[in-house]
């Protein structure tokens, strides 16, 4: 873990290092790029980490708050409440293409915290009616983690999102589904984030901000997804949909719960923190295939991965550092400075591991992606890298003479060379690193579209398109309607040649 944490570290500098150069250099001077976000957000990331260091140092006001049930319950509110805004502020700004009403939202929010409650009643009954309950055998504590504390959680969590959707017409897109089931979830873990960082005397804030909330959102995702998933591929389940996404939830909960609870189990509750890396890279997964068949899909050029990575981070911090601020508060220096450096380095891996995986979003109309691994393990690295965007970028493209005559139909030789606008990605053969390309000069052909080709990127080079000519795949349309939905069919694409191409010029938004 620590190498891991080491690595994952020192990429997060080089990145940052490498976007703040990239903005500064954007700017004519420094007065102005103090404006930007880049500055702000840089700025915001040291008064985080030094403030709260400087007021413990210096202040002497170590242990003068006393201790009381009042003073723990405030305190655990404000931070829960914390880490429910934070999240959803998250979701928020993915929510790119249509966003919610806050009064519906705050109401979804509300009715998730309040449901928390039949929690107790439902195990209850489960308990005294079929004498069901955690008794530290493996087989006996596995079923109860999956239908005592899964299913349950699970149907109180879903209850809210089932009124918003029968009495509100705001859920009309399909990342609705994971929106206002992730905030339903939210409520009920700032209910039950409350009750453990009250019971834990706040040093639980690390679990509960980074996971438990975290795994919440992606369980009850689980079953939002899956019915507008199985709706918009026309699978038709005879009605056992809900019964069977709820029963993969609860399984889901139950097996993220078990390695926790079950004392013999807990010896390898390393398999959650495994589920845990592999849950978000599934739940990013299902996020941005949900945005990609939006309705209300338009073409983006002001979405900053980057931005959105450097936020999650800084509201983080903010949330660990307040905590750490109470701790000083109750308990003085050295127990603020135990909470803060505690299991350091699994914090530290988790926070930079959501940083990286829940801002790595590629936007492709009509793109449904899977999640593929390499080998069994990848899910353990983060996604550093996100190809970047060339929409709405004038190209220039050629057939150099050593392409001549080796790839391609020659008969189209004489189309170059040309140039045109990259209009947006789509995706061909599962390649997403495809545009469509609109040719500033109308080009003659009997079988194939004049105006509008396919272009596959080959370099995927962050820079590759503005810095060298680099070598593409050029395609002819037979309809334009192939590209509608952003996922083209083999038998509307024809292939033309081999190309070089080099960026000439961004449109600037």
């Amino acid at each position: 873990m620590l190498l891991l944490t080491i690595v994952l570290g020192i990429l997060f500098v080089i990145l940052w290092w490498s976007d703040f150069q990239k903005v500064y250099r954007s700017y004519p001077n420094f007065p102005s790029f103090r404006k930007s976000y880049k500055f702000r957000e840089t700025l915001y990331f040291l008064l985080i980490i030094s403030l709260p260091i400087a007021f413990i140092e210096y202040s002497g006001l170590g242990n003068s708050l006393k201790i009381s049930d009042g003073v723990l319950l405030s305190a655990s509110l404000i931070l829960s409440f914390s880490i429910s805004l934070m999240w959803f502020l998250y979701l928020d700004r993915i929510d790119l293409f249509e966003r919610e009403p806050r009064m519906i939202i705050i109401i979804t929010f509300i009715l998730g915290a309040l449901f928390t409650f039949l929690v107790y009643p439902l195990s209850n009954f489960i308990d005294s009616s079929f004498d069901f309950r955690l008794n530290g055998e493996l087989w006996n504590d596995w079923w109860y983690c999956v239908f005592g504390i899964g299913m349950v959680e699970e149907i109180v969590k879903i209850i809210p999102f089932f009124i918003v959707l029968r009495f509100s017409k705001h859920i009309n897109e399909p990342f609705d589904y994971i929106l206002y089931g992730s905030v339903s979830a939210l409520g009920f873990a700032f209910t039950e984030n409350v009750l453990y960082l009250q019971s834990s005397q706040l040093s639980a804030v690390y679990g509960r901000a980074m996971f438990s909330s975290v795994a919440h959102m992606f369980d009850t995702s689980i079953i939002t997804y899956g019915l507008i998933y199985l709706k918009h591929e026309k699978i038709d389940l005879k009605g056992f949909e809900f019964p069977i996404l709820l029963l993969i939830a609860s399984l889901a909960h139950g097996f993220y719960d078990f390695w926790l609870i079950n004392d013999a189990a807990s010896s390898y509750y390393f398999f959650t923190i495994l589920f845990f890396l592999f849950s978000i890279y599934l739940w990013v997964t299902m996020s941005n295939n949900m945005l990609n068949i939006s309705p209300f899909y338009k073409t983006l050029n002001n979405f900053n991965p980057n931005r959105l990575k450097y936020r999650i981070v800084n509201m983080l911090l903010t949330i660990f550092y307040a905590t750490y601020v109470f701790y000083f508060l109750f308990y003085g220096s050295g127990a603020a400075y135990r909470l803060l450096f505690n299991s350091w380095q699994l914090n530290v891996f988790i926070l930079l591991f959501l940083a990286f995986n829940l801002s790595s979003l590629e936007f492709i109309k009509g793109n449904i992606g899977m999640v593929k691994f390499k080998n069994a393990f990848l899910f353990l690295l983060p996604r550093i890298h996100v190809y970047k965007d060339y929409s709405n970028c004038s190209v220039s493209l050629d057939i150099p003479s050593t392409m001549h005559m080796r790839t391609g139909k020659d008969k189209y030789r004489s189309m170059f060379p040309l140039s045109g606008k990259l209009i947006r990605r789509i995706s061909y053969r599962g390649n997403t690193e495809c545009y469509l390309l609109k040719v500033r000069e109308s080009i003659s052909s009997q079988f194939l579209h004049s105006d509008y080709f396919i272009l596959k990127l080959i370099s995927k080079e962050e820079e590759s398109l503005s810095s060298k000519p680099n070598p593409m795949v050029f395609y002819g349309l037979k309809k334009l309607t192939a590209v509608e939905s952003g996922v083209i069919p083999d038998k509307r694409i024809v292939f033309i040649h081999e190309v070089v191409g080099i960026e000439i010029e961004r449109e600037r938004i």
